[in-house]
């Protein structure tokens, strides 16, 4: 879709599921039931550039296959800290599992790992999220804005270890929003990446920002210590 149409979000009472039953008693007899849920069977491809992914879920199936890859490569390092992972539920509607698990666990700091909507159709003056330009360093959406001092620890890992990043702004939120009003309040942050056509069945994503994102998670999560730690909550 194009233009305003391309904005627009399609209600559930609009769509319709037709599985070529010929009555309620059929359907039934299927296994069919209220409440059931629906997904797409859609195969995973590769561009023929050979630059970009096509795939489902990619909101948020990035945030768990991004997390399980960091720490497949940090299984043989020692952590100067003590590392919580986790995949949280139903982000999409009232960042519900975020909220119990920072009150649970009651990290120092939250880092969520997301998938953003890319805006590099039509142009790429004054929009955010270009695929193919590296990892997001999302400084405001409307659930967070990010703290100065976590921003310039962002950029001094990307920077210091040569990670492509952009900078991002969004109309949408994350996990994040939750986690830093959790408590006492606790600094959190994204790193993410952009994907078109998120919330459908086919999300292209760029491998290269992939990459970016998850070297940038890896170095953060070597690069912090309690010296760290203390700088971004005082914001000093």
């Amino acid at each position: 879709m194009r233009g305003g149409a391309a904005q627009k979000g399609v209600e559930v009472t609009d769509i319709l599921f037709d599985a070529g039953f010929e009555s309620k008693e059929e359907a039934i007899e299927y296994g069919v039931r209220p409440g059931d849920t629906v997904v797409p069977l859609v195969d995973t491809i590769k561009t023929a550039n050979g630059k970009n992914i096509i795939s489902k879920a990619w909101d948020n199936r990035y945030g768990c296959t991004l997390v399980l890859e960091a720490l497949e490569a940090l299984q043989n390092e020692t952590l100067n800290h003590t590392l919580i992972a986790g995949a949280n539920v139903q982000e999409e509607v009232g960042l519900r599992g975020a909220r119990p698990s920072a009150t649970k666990f009651k990290p120092d700091l939250f880092f969520a790992v997301d998938c953003s909507p890319a805006d590099d159709t039509v142009t790429k003056n004054g929009t955010f999220g270009h695929l193919g330009e590296g990892t997001l360093l999302r400084i405001f959406d409307p659930g967070m804005i990010m703290l100065p001092a976590m921003k310039e620890f962002l950029l001094d890992t990307a920077e210091t270890h040569k990670i492509p990043y952009q900078y991002f702004v969004s109309k949408g939120g994350t996990d994040a929003g939750a986690a830093h009003m959790a408590n006492e309040g606790i600094p959190s942050t994204v790193i993410g990446v952009a994907g078109r056509y998120i919330h459908t069945h086919q999300t292209m994503f760029s491998i290269q920002d992939f990459e970016a994102a998850r070297e940038m998670l890896i170095q953060i999560l070597k690069g912090l210590d309690k010296s760290t730690v203390d700088t971004i909550i005082a914001g000093k």
